[in-house]
């Protein structure tokens, strides 16, 4: 492929404010031609999929229906019948797997009724619906998790003991985790982690119709209608839906697409796969990310000839200068800094809080909700900044990467999590700027600390940012378990005051006063 072309796709991607990229990873005809990095990120921890494990679930399900076990007209019911009452099943015998695949099964139990809920299939299936199945198209996670189970139910194995002998173990996959259920079954709607190399090969494998290497693990046919339209979706951007995969509008490819801009997307014209994660404020596709990919790879490139030496220089200097992105200091510990040293705040005057190290829509998600951070203090070692945080009455200790990202793992309420510490200082030392990135996740905290003569503030936010979440999910606060966080703002999500609200929540302020002590040595 041109290195220009690679470098200008690079470039106009790196521009666009609005898109917090993480990696990107682009393959021709089965080749890695460019791996781009921002900031603290590499390629080299597994990365969480969110939606794009649908797409995966569907491929679980070709193989089963190529297999001749399943049918796209089975009733999903009566295939999991030791798990449904006989009167539930008679009621919902009408959504079938096809139903399920296309998302048009109408039943009103989803995503977020399942936290509060430990009898997932029991209730999706005891639950009302919304509109006859097979009638419109309505996007619901649960749906995917009856898919899972139905994988676990008609080959006898876990989805992931399936597909490590059946997709994965062929294609060479053997680093992944999937999260289950409390019914022990994979969510089948998100959970799914894996490096991006290896969502690159499952690219392939769709855009080889099913092959690898050539042999055929998911059958041709099912490729073709998995990636083709088979449910309109009115606001899917440039989308329409297959079986569990998104299938283009305008231009001939397909996506797996999981939230905040986690995809998979192919292009059979140009032999192009695109793999990308990052912390994009995103709903159904409408960032601008798919537009630039369809215009560098949404048709039949060029015959490559020979590239020039210094096109491919200018490619490999564009991609090195991604990781001095967010807020990256480039020198060394700035000597004004030095003052800091032993220095220890008391914030919130000790109080419990909200405001806590992870992002506030991770610990919604997983329901995790901290105590606060009671204490903040600062030492120098070997002329690293290192901030010790009390959280939970626990201390995490983050060392700063002021000349390059600080790479380390934290525990937050029992949960590990590979994490990064990268940012700015100020030159008279009054100011740190820093990004604490989540590196298996699409989320980031920031952090903005202001010193004063006796005390410490520091603004919490994070990315994705809050009114991308106002805007996302504001329709559903009232009722959404699942983000049961929200029932914090005690109103409806309308006008300046939720607004404010939201901020407050997002965007929090933590103040401190200095303890006169310091650290022995």
């Amino acid at each position: 492929m041109s290195s220009s072309l690679l470098r200008n796709f690079i470039r106009e991607l790196d521009e666009d404010k609005k898109l917090d990229l993480h990696t990107v990873l682009v393959v021709k005809d089965g080749a890695v031609v460019c791996r781009a990095a921002w900031g603290d990120y590499n390629f080299d921890v597994r990365r969480i999929a969110h939606s794009e494990s649908k797409s995966v679930v569907s491929l679980a399900i070709g193989i089963l229906i190529g297999d001749g076990k399943l049918s796209l007209s089975d009733r999903a019911a009566d295939l999991l019948s030791d798990r449904v009452p006989p009167l539930d099943r008679a009621v919902h015998s009408g959504v079938t797997v096809e139903n399920l695949l296309k998302m048009s099964s109408g039943i009103v139990f989803a995503e977020d009724g399942s936290v509060a809920d430990d009898r997932w299939v029991e209730s999706y299936f005891e639950s009302a619906f919304k509109f006859i199945p097979g009638k419109a198209f309505d996007y619901n996670s649960m749906n995917s998790h009856i898919l899972a189970a139905i994988v676990c139910k008609v080959s006898g194995m876990s989805l992931s003991d399936f597909l490590r002998e059946r997709l994965f173990g062929p294609m060479g996959i053997t680093n992944f985790y999937w999260e289950k259920s409390p019914e022990d079954i994979e969510c089948g709607g998100w959970g799914l982690y894996m490096f991006p190399d290896d969502m690159a090969k499952l690219g392939v494998l769709v855009l080889n119709g099913g092959k690898w290497e050539g042999k055929s693990l998911v059958p041709e046919d099912y490729i073709r209608a998995a990636t083709s339209k088979q449910n309109a979706v009115p606001d899917g951007g440039g989308f329409d839906y297959g079986y569990h995969i998104w299938s283009g509008k305008t231009y001939n490819c397909f996506l797996f697409n999981g939230l905040f801009g986690q995809n998979v997307i192919g292009f059979p014209e140009s032999g192009v796969v695109v793999v990308v994660n990052g912390a994009v404020g995103e709903f159904f596709q409408q960032s601008r990310f798919y537009g630039i990919a369809c215009r560098y790879f949404g048709y039949r490139l060029p015959e490559s000839t020979r590239g020039r030496v210094g096109d491919y220089i200018k490619l490999q200097r564009a991609l090195s200068s991604l990781k001095n992105k967010k807020r990256r200091f480039g020198g060394s510990l700035p000597s004004a800094l030095e003052r800091l040293d032993g220095k220890k705040y008391i914030m919130n005057g000790g109080k419990k809080s909200p405001v806590g190290l992870m992002p506030v829509l991770i610990s919604g998600v997983r329901n995790s909700y901290t105590t606060g951070i009671t204490e903040i203090g600062l030492r120098i070692v070997d002329g690293v900044l290192f901030i010790d945080f009390t959280e939970d009455g626990a201390v995490v200790t983050l060392p700063v990467g002021l000349s390059g990202p600080a790479v380390t793992e934290i525990t937050l309420r029992g949960e590990k999590f590979a994490a990064a510490l990268s940012g700015t200082a100020s030159d008279r030392g009054d100011a740190l700027n820093l990004r604490l990135s989540f590196l298996e996740l699409s989320n980031a905290r920031l952090l903005d600390f202001a010193f004063t003569e006796d005390g410490l503030d520091v603004r919490f936010s994070e990315i994705p940012e809050g009114a991308f979440i106002l805007a996302a999910f504001g329709a559903k606060l009232d009722k959404s378990p699942v983000l049961k966080f929200f029932k914090d703002l005690g109103e409806s999500v309308i006008g300046d005051a939720a607004r404010e609200k939201v901020s407050e929540i997002f965007s929090p302020v933590l103040s401190g006063k200095e303890m006169k002590i310091h650290y022995l040595t």
